[in-house]
């Protein structure tokens, strides 16, 4: 390694500010050069209730809009509606993994949950409904 004097006049002081801790940790630079990192760690927990409760809201209206939009075409939306309903499951399965950090995303996570449950029932029973549609469709047609 290059000593300290000539690391200063080719790469300037930005070697002993930024990577000389780093060096110090991977084991290539002189233990003195570094200086303490100070940084203060809060309570808080870093959670995506919020972005999950989203997910789910946005799942949720997606399924409920689904039977409205298919009009015509109740056979080939059961498959859109699995997606939906996987979608939700993997939403719900995230929202119950973990506990939330405030009671506001608490409250979201609930809301969410409750939400993932009503699109997975949704979906299942648009399946059915169109299921039982196409089968009727094919029995005229015979």
């Amino acid at each position: 390694m290059f000593s300290t004097s000539i690391r200063r006049s080719i790469f300037g002081d930005y070697v002993n500010q930024e990577l000389t801790p780093l060096a110090a940790i991977a084991g290539r630079g002189d233990l003195s050069e570094v200086r303490p990192f100070n940084v203060e760690l809060r309570g808080v927990r870093s959670d995506r209730k919020l972005l999950l409760f989203s997910a789910s809201l946005l799942i949720f209206v997606f399924s409920l809009f689904l039977p409205l939009l298919s009009v015509h075409t109740y056979c080939e939306n059961r498959s859109v509606a699995a997606v939906f309903g996987f979608g939700s499951i993997a939403v719900l399965v995230f929202l119950l993994r973990g506990q939330a950090a405030s009671i506001v995303r608490a409250v979201a996570s609930g809301v969410g949950v409750a939400l993932c449950v009503l699109a997975v029932v949704l979906n299942v029973a648009f399946i059915l409904y169109a299921t039982h549609l196409c089968r009727h469709m094919f029995d005229k047609l015979l």
